[in-house]
Protein backbone atom coordinates (compact mmCIF):
# COMPACT_ATOMS: atom_id res chain seq x y z
CA UNK A 1 0.00 0.00 0.00
CA UNK A 2 0.87 3.43 -0.53
CA UNK A 3 0.92 6.10 2.02
CA UNK A 4 -1.00 9.12 1.50
CA UNK A 5 0.64 11.84 0.11
CA UNK A 6 3.03 9.18 -1.87
CA UNK A 7 5.05 11.22 -5.06
CA UNK A 8 7.19 9.49 -7.84
CA UNK A 9 9.89 11.23 -9.33
CA UNK A 10 9.41 10.18 -13.47
CA UNK A 11 12.52 11.28 -15.05
CA UNK A 12 15.23 12.88 -13.55
CA UNK A 13 19.14 12.45 -14.02
CA UNK A 14 20.93 11.69 -10.56
CA UNK A 15 24.40 10.70 -12.10
CA UNK A 16 24.42 14.40 -13.59
CA UNK A 17 27.65 15.47 -12.06
CA UNK A 18 25.15 18.32 -10.57
CA UNK A 19 23.65 15.77 -8.36
CA UNK A 20 26.33 13.01 -7.88
CA UNK A 21 28.26 13.98 -5.09
CA UNK A 22 25.14 14.76 -2.77
CA UNK A 23 23.12 12.15 -4.21
CA UNK A 24 22.32 10.40 -0.61
CA UNK A 25 21.64 13.44 0.88
CA UNK A 26 19.44 14.49 -2.70
CA UNK A 27 17.37 10.62 -1.63
CA UNK A 28 17.32 11.34 1.87
CA UNK A 29 15.78 14.82 1.29
CA UNK A 30 13.04 13.67 -1.62
CA UNK A 31 11.53 11.21 1.09
CA UNK A 32 11.11 13.35 4.03
CA UNK A 33 8.59 15.09 1.31
CA UNK A 34 7.31 11.95 0.58
CA UNK A 35 8.98 11.01 -2.63
CA UNK A 36 8.65 7.26 -2.66
CA UNK A 37 10.01 6.65 -6.03
CA UNK A 38 12.64 8.16 -8.75
CA UNK A 39 13.31 7.15 -12.30
CA UNK A 40 16.48 8.34 -13.12
CA UNK A 41 17.98 8.01 -16.76
CA UNK A 42 21.51 6.88 -18.07
CA UNK A 43 22.00 8.41 -21.15
CA UNK A 44 25.26 7.12 -22.72
CA UNK A 45 27.19 3.89 -22.46
CA UNK A 46 29.54 5.75 -19.69
CA UNK A 47 26.45 5.91 -17.46
CA UNK A 48 25.26 2.44 -18.05
CA UNK A 49 28.96 1.33 -16.93
CA UNK A 50 28.62 3.56 -13.61
CA UNK A 51 25.53 2.78 -12.51
CA UNK A 52 26.43 0.08 -10.14
CA UNK A 53 29.79 2.76 -9.20
CA UNK A 54 26.51 4.88 -7.95
CA UNK A 55 24.55 2.39 -6.34
CA UNK A 56 27.44 1.73 -4.07
CA UNK A 57 27.68 5.13 -3.37
CA UNK A 58 24.32 5.87 -1.81
CA UNK A 59 23.56 2.61 -0.32
CA UNK A 60 20.62 1.39 0.36
CA UNK A 61 18.64 4.25 -0.98
CA UNK A 62 15.94 5.60 0.90
CA UNK A 63 13.76 5.49 -2.27
CA UNK A 64 13.10 3.16 -4.79
CA UNK A 65 15.19 3.41 -7.95
CA UNK A 66 14.02 2.61 -11.07
CA UNK A 67 16.82 2.92 -13.48
CA UNK A 68 16.72 3.63 -17.60
CA UNK A 69 19.53 3.03 -19.64
CA UNK A 70 19.89 4.03 -23.29
CA UNK A 71 21.78 6.45 -25.85
CA UNK A 72 20.38 10.43 -25.66
CA UNK A 73 19.49 11.50 -29.42
CA UNK A 74 22.15 14.12 -28.24
CA UNK A 75 24.64 10.95 -28.19
CA UNK A 76 23.36 9.04 -31.07
CA UNK A 77 26.37 9.67 -33.16
CA UNK A 78 28.81 8.72 -30.48
CA UNK A 79 27.94 5.35 -30.06
CA UNK A 80 30.90 2.22 -30.26
CA UNK A 81 30.00 -0.13 -32.59
CA UNK A 82 28.85 -2.85 -29.89
CA UNK A 83 26.75 -0.18 -28.37
CA UNK A 84 23.30 -2.33 -28.50
CA UNK A 85 24.69 -5.34 -27.40
CA UNK A 86 25.66 -4.04 -24.49
CA UNK A 87 22.09 -1.98 -23.91
CA UNK A 88 20.66 -5.67 -23.54
CA UNK A 89 23.89 -7.36 -21.83
CA UNK A 90 23.01 -4.03 -19.20
CA UNK A 91 19.41 -4.62 -19.36
CA UNK A 92 19.47 -8.12 -18.77
CA UNK A 93 21.03 -7.06 -15.05
CA UNK A 94 18.69 -4.69 -14.06
CA UNK A 95 14.71 -6.37 -14.63
CA UNK A 96 13.52 -3.28 -13.53
CA UNK A 97 15.31 -1.36 -15.86
CA UNK A 98 13.63 0.72 -18.67
CA UNK A 99 14.85 1.87 -21.80
CA UNK A 100 15.48 5.37 -22.10
CA UNK A 101 15.51 7.99 -22.58
CA UNK A 102 15.62 7.65 -26.30
CA UNK A 103 14.35 9.31 -29.29
CA UNK A 104 14.59 12.42 -31.55
CA UNK A 105 15.35 15.98 -30.50
CA UNK A 106 15.59 18.92 -33.31
CA UNK A 107 16.82 21.29 -30.65
CA UNK A 108 19.93 23.61 -31.25
CA UNK A 109 21.86 21.00 -29.77
CA UNK A 110 20.26 17.82 -30.73
CA UNK A 111 20.44 19.23 -34.36
CA UNK A 112 24.54 18.52 -34.50
CA UNK A 113 23.42 15.07 -34.80
CA UNK A 114 21.75 14.26 -38.52
CA UNK A 115 18.38 12.83 -38.25
CA UNK A 116 18.83 10.08 -40.17
CA UNK A 117 21.38 8.84 -37.04
CA UNK A 118 18.61 9.98 -34.74
CA UNK A 119 16.05 7.89 -36.17
CA UNK A 120 18.09 4.49 -36.66
CA UNK A 121 19.42 4.65 -32.96
CA UNK A 122 15.64 5.19 -32.46
CA UNK A 123 14.39 2.47 -34.11
CA UNK A 124 16.96 0.02 -32.95
CA UNK A 125 16.79 0.76 -29.42
CA UNK A 126 12.49 0.14 -29.51
CA UNK A 127 13.54 -2.87 -31.18
CA UNK A 128 15.27 -4.01 -28.15
CA UNK A 129 13.01 -2.76 -25.93
CA UNK A 130 10.11 -4.92 -27.90
CA UNK A 131 12.07 -7.85 -27.48
CA UNK A 132 12.91 -8.03 -24.18
CA UNK A 133 9.17 -6.12 -23.17
CA UNK A 134 10.78 -3.34 -21.12
CA UNK A 135 8.92 -0.07 -20.94
CA UNK A 136 10.33 3.16 -22.96
CA UNK A 137 11.30 6.63 -21.68
CA UNK A 138 11.39 9.00 -25.25
CA UNK A 139 12.68 12.23 -25.58
CA UNK A 140 11.03 14.57 -28.03
CA UNK A 141 11.75 17.95 -29.02
CA UNK A 142 9.96 19.62 -32.49
CA UNK A 143 9.68 15.93 -34.16
CA UNK A 144 6.23 14.66 -32.23
CA UNK A 145 4.87 13.32 -35.23
CA UNK A 146 7.56 11.43 -36.57
CA UNK A 147 7.76 9.89 -33.06
CA UNK A 148 4.29 8.85 -33.06
CA UNK A 149 4.65 6.96 -36.64
CA UNK A 150 7.70 5.45 -35.36
CA UNK A 151 6.07 4.22 -31.95
CA UNK A 152 3.43 2.94 -33.81
CA UNK A 153 5.44 1.01 -36.28
CA UNK A 154 7.44 -0.62 -33.36
CA UNK A 155 4.36 -2.36 -31.81
CA UNK A 156 5.78 -2.36 -28.28
CA UNK A 157 3.53 -4.47 -25.98
CA UNK A 158 5.26 -2.34 -22.58
CA UNK A 159 4.42 1.46 -21.51
CA UNK A 160 6.10 4.41 -23.33
CA UNK A 161 7.04 7.32 -21.42
CA UNK A 162 6.88 10.50 -23.25
CA UNK A 163 9.34 12.86 -20.88
CA UNK A 164 8.69 16.56 -20.64
CA UNK A 165 6.03 15.96 -22.82
CA UNK A 166 4.91 19.51 -24.69
CA UNK A 167 2.69 18.93 -27.77
CA UNK A 168 -0.29 20.02 -28.48
CA UNK A 169 -3.66 18.78 -27.77
CA UNK A 170 -4.05 16.87 -31.06
CA UNK A 171 -0.90 15.18 -30.34
CA UNK A 172 -2.45 14.27 -27.00
CA UNK A 173 -5.50 12.54 -28.72
CA UNK A 174 -2.83 10.85 -31.57
CA UNK A 175 -0.93 8.82 -28.80
CA UNK A 176 -3.56 8.30 -26.55
CA UNK A 177 -5.00 6.06 -29.75
CA UNK A 178 -1.83 4.08 -30.12
CA UNK A 179 -2.73 0.16 -30.31
CA UNK A 180 -0.80 -1.72 -28.32
CA UNK A 181 1.94 0.43 -26.26
CA UNK A 182 0.42 2.57 -23.75
CA UNK A 183 1.32 6.35 -23.64
CA UNK A 184 1.72 8.22 -20.62
CA UNK A 185 2.52 12.02 -20.44
CA UNK A 186 5.03 13.02 -18.34
CA UNK A 187 5.16 16.75 -17.38
CA UNK A 188 8.09 18.57 -15.95
CA UNK A 189 7.88 20.44 -13.01
CA UNK A 190 9.10 24.09 -14.69
CA UNK A 191 6.35 23.39 -17.07
CA UNK A 192 3.51 23.68 -14.15
CA UNK A 193 2.99 27.74 -14.65
CA UNK A 194 3.42 27.71 -18.23
CA UNK A 195 0.17 28.45 -20.20
CA UNK A 196 0.28 26.65 -23.24
CA UNK A 197 1.40 23.40 -20.84
CA UNK A 198 -1.35 24.36 -18.52
CA UNK A 199 -4.00 24.17 -21.92
CA UNK A 200 -2.52 20.71 -23.00
CA UNK A 201 -3.01 19.25 -19.19
CA UNK A 202 -6.52 19.97 -19.45
CA UNK A 203 -6.71 17.07 -22.08
CA UNK A 204 -4.29 14.57 -20.71
CA UNK A 205 -6.37 11.83 -19.46
CA UNK A 206 -5.55 12.23 -15.31
CA UNK A 207 -5.06 8.05 -15.88
CA UNK A 208 -2.01 8.99 -17.99
CA UNK A 209 -0.14 11.67 -16.33
CA UNK A 210 3.21 12.00 -14.74
CA UNK A 211 5.45 14.01 -12.85
CA UNK A 212 9.20 14.51 -13.01
CA UNK A 213 11.54 16.92 -11.91
CA UNK A 214 14.30 16.44 -14.91
CA UNK A 215 16.55 17.06 -12.42
CA UNK A 216 19.37 18.99 -12.50
CA UNK A 217 17.66 21.12 -15.25
CA UNK A 218 13.87 23.06 -15.23
CA UNK A 219 14.33 23.92 -11.75
CA UNK A 220 10.30 25.30 -11.13
CA UNK A 221 9.91 28.98 -10.53
CA UNK A 222 8.18 28.36 -7.13
CA UNK A 223 11.90 26.70 -5.67
CA UNK A 224 13.34 26.89 -2.25
CA UNK A 225 15.02 30.09 -1.32
CA UNK A 226 18.83 29.16 -1.75
CA UNK A 227 18.08 25.85 -3.72
CA UNK A 228 20.11 26.81 -7.36
CA UNK A 229 19.74 23.17 -8.75
CA UNK A 230 16.61 21.20 -9.13
CA UNK A 231 15.99 17.77 -7.61
CA UNK A 232 13.41 15.31 -6.32
CA UNK A 233 12.43 17.25 -3.34
CA UNK A 234 10.92 20.15 -5.13
CA UNK A 235 8.62 17.73 -6.74
CA UNK A 236 5.67 17.97 -4.35
CA UNK A 237 5.49 21.32 -3.44
CA UNK A 238 5.56 22.53 -7.25
CA UNK A 239 2.81 19.89 -7.95
CA UNK A 240 0.46 21.57 -5.69
CA UNK A 241 -0.09 24.17 -8.11
CA UNK A 242 -0.83 21.89 -10.50
CA UNK A 243 -3.63 20.25 -8.47
CA UNK A 244 -5.31 23.90 -8.14
CA UNK A 245 -5.31 23.62 -11.72
CA UNK A 246 -6.27 20.61 -12.02
CA UNK A 247 -9.28 21.15 -10.02
CA UNK A 248 -8.40 18.48 -7.78
CA UNK A 249 -6.81 17.84 -4.09
CA UNK A 250 -2.83 17.28 -4.30
CA UNK A 251 -3.61 14.35 -2.38
CA UNK A 252 -5.89 12.78 -5.76
CA UNK A 253 -2.86 14.21 -7.59
CA UNK A 254 -0.51 11.86 -5.54
CA UNK A 255 -2.31 8.82 -5.42
CA UNK A 256 -3.17 8.61 -9.61
CA UNK A 257 0.10 9.86 -10.81
CA UNK A 258 2.23 7.37 -8.47
CA UNK A 259 -0.03 4.55 -9.64
CA UNK A 260 0.21 5.48 -13.20
CA UNK A 261 3.82 5.81 -12.96
CA UNK A 262 4.16 2.43 -11.25
CA UNK A 263 1.89 1.00 -14.44
CA UNK A 264 4.20 2.59 -16.50
CA UNK A 265 7.55 1.39 -15.07
CA UNK A 266 5.80 -1.94 -14.61
CA UNK A 267 6.37 -1.58 -10.40
CA UNK A 268 4.16 -4.29 -8.09
CA UNK A 269 4.93 -2.96 -4.69
CA UNK A 270 6.97 -0.88 -2.83
CA UNK A 271 10.54 -2.26 -1.68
Amino acid sequence: MLRTGAWVDAHCHLQDPRLRARARDILARATREGVVAISSCACTETEWADWPAFLAEVETPPVQLLPAFGVHPWYAGDVSPTYLSTLEDTLKLYPNASVGEIGLCKSKRGAAVPMTIQEARFREQLQLAGRLKRPVVVHCVGAYGKVLDIVNAASLARPVVLHSFSGAAEMVHSFCRLRGACVYFSINTKMFTHDKALKMLQVIPLDRLLLETDAPDQLPPQHLPGVTTNEPMLLPSAAAALATTLGISSKELAERTTANAFRAYGVETMQ
